[in-house]
């Protein structure tokens, strides 16, 4: 998933959840004004995918917001929503152009009310390259949760860094 808000001064958020190397995809296509990308609980999960493929399997099924920590007011509304998703659409092979590397500005945001190695390991491994980090007390979906404070965070990653 990509967004790019506001030409002259772009914001990239790469997705939430599933793997890294595909959200970097959508940054591939981003205009080349874009100067931040900004992940939202990610994490490496393609060997999980192959596994997946190779027992025969042609979709993720959906997990249940309560899975994913989501507060109990919005499960309802989330699981109505949840689908299967093609195993593919993670699969298949992308042409990668090196755009991520080439913003300078890069933040990892982590929902640490839902618990995950892989993410708090992105999230080290973030901290040490640098990156802008913030830790919310809130389940994955942090839109659903915290929607005013990530609204926020994303705004400020719009405006320029004071030098």
């Amino acid at each position: 998933m990509g967004y790019w808000l506001d030409p002259a001064r772009t914001i990239a958020i790469e997705g939430s959840a599933f793997f890294v190397q595909g959200n970097s995809g959508s940054i591939s296509q981003a205009p080349t004004t874009a100067r931040t990308s900004t992940f939202v609980n990610t994490q490496p999960v393609q060997a999980t995918l192959r596994a997946a493929e190779a027992s025969g399997a042609t979709t993720v099924p959906p997990r249940t917001a309560a899975f994913f920590h989501v507060n109990e007011k919005d499960r309802a509304w989330v699981d109505a929503r949840c689908t299967p998703q093609p195993l593919k659409c993670f699969l298949q092979r992308l042409t990668l152009t090196r755009a991520r590397e080439r913003i300078a500005r890069k933040v990892y945001i982590r929902a640490t009310g839902y618990p995950s190695e892989p993410f708090d390991l992105a999230l080290a491994n973030a901290r040490a390259r640098g990156w802008q980090v913030h830790e919310l007390a809130c389940g994955h979906d942090v839109m659903l949760d915290q929607p005013e404070l990530l609204a926020g965070m994303l705004q400020e990653t719009l405006r320029p860094r004071s030098a």
